[in-house]
């Protein structure tokens, strides 16, 4: 079983340490963000052979920053970004064939933000076909890994950042979520995915021009106070200010909650045991600290999975028809994944309008 099993944590620069912890270790010169982004750069390495986590990457542009004054909660901590957002200087494949290998000539705003908080990207993380799919999985890159288990999925889209997360390569890593991109990957992988308010980050690059924008920037995390670290950090960079300032949250809340436990699901599915298990300890973990938990059946119609399927067609038609433009590079079609061209058929024939 070990030989399935990836996990890099040792005892370098980096140990067992999550972003909040190296980042003091490095602010107090017990370490240095050279021999961080070292150790970083080696478990990715190590890791990546059984991962397949890493589409491109950026170990020397790493090292070129390591060496610059860092500044930021988590200064010189080491990252990963999503392939589905632009670093200056490195291609963006949006885990497709379609795309060439482009340098992009500046980064996305939310990368800007991301970066705004100290993190040091190493490369791009594995993403399915324009990060659509629920399964890190393309004919471009093959399949991603579950560290716990490499013969399972990391779930996706974010499943390459999961990937190098949860095996210990880095401790945060950047993530976006439409439909459950960060939290999918977080379930899989057993870390802190959040899905944050809409608009309460940066917004990823052209959805603003979407019908419906339905992604969320974020992060993967090991645990809850990096993220939570790393939302006050961002708001710094931007805030929005339609929306009550976040700050840091560093304690419970005093407000007992009342909370809706569904174990059912759309379409008629059944939940495994073992699934149901889980969430029934959640409810009394809760409930152990003062909450109200009920079961609630699921509020929402078959409707709503059928929704998101046309919405899901909607964008692979707009990629197959439109992808010159959308991309505004070179941009082949004929590479195009099976799944792209079926859903893209699929919207096609049903003839949709969104609003």
């Amino acid at each position: 079983m070990s030989d399935l099993i990836v996990n890099t944590m040792q005892d370098d620069a980096m140990g067992e340490c999550d972003a909040v912890a190296l980042a003091k270790k490095i602010a107090s010169g017990e370490v240095n963000v050279a021999e961080v982004t070292e150790a970083a750069i080696a478990r990715a390495t190590k890791a990546n052979p059984k991962l397949n986590a890493i589409v491109t990457d950026t170990y020397q542009m790493a090292r070129n920053k390591a060496g610059q004054l860092h500044e930021g909660a988590f200064a010189g901590v080491p990252t990963f970004t999503k392939d589905n957002s632009d670093i200056k200087g490195v291609p963006t494949l949006n885990g497709s064939r379609a795309l060439q290998r482009v340098q992009k000539q500046k980064n996305s705003e939310f990368i800007d933000q991301l970066e705004s908080t100290g993190l040091i990207s190493l490369g791009k993380s594995t993403v399915p076909g324009f990060g659509i799919p629920p399964t890190t999985e393309s004919s471009s890159q093959g399949a991603s890994c579950n560290p716990w288990n490499i013969q399972h999925s990391t779930g996706g889209s974010s499943g390459g950042s999961a990937a190098l997360v949860a095996a210990g390569v880095v401790p945060i890593a950047h993530a976006n979520d439409g439909g459950g991109s960060i939290r999918i990957p977080a379930a899989c992988c057993g870390l802190v995915g959040l899905k944050p308010t809409r608009n309460r980050l940066v917004n990823h690059d052209g959805t603003d021009s979407l019908p419906i924008n339905v992604v969320h920037e974020g992060v993967l995390t090991r645990s809850v106070r990096d993220t939570a670290v790393f939302m006050a950090e961002a708001e710094k960079h931007f805030r929005n200010q339609r929306l009550p300032t976040l700050g840091l949250v560093e304690n419970p809340g005093k407000k007992r909650l009342r909370i809706g436990m569904v174990t059912n699901a759309l379409g008629g599915v059944t939940v495994k045991p073992d699934v149901v298990n889980v969430l029934n300890e959640t409810a009394r973990l809760c409930e152990s600290l003062g909450h109200n938990v009920e079961d609630i059946s699921i509020p929402f119609t078959d409707q709503v999975g059928a929704d998101l399927l046309d919405y899901c067609g909607f964008l692979f038609f707009i990629i197959n028809r439109f992808g010159n433009h959308v991309f505004k590079q070179d941009f082949d079609k004929t590479k195009l994944e099976k799944s792209t061209y079926a859903f893209s058929r699929r919207y096609s024939k049903k003839q949709i309008h969104f609003p």
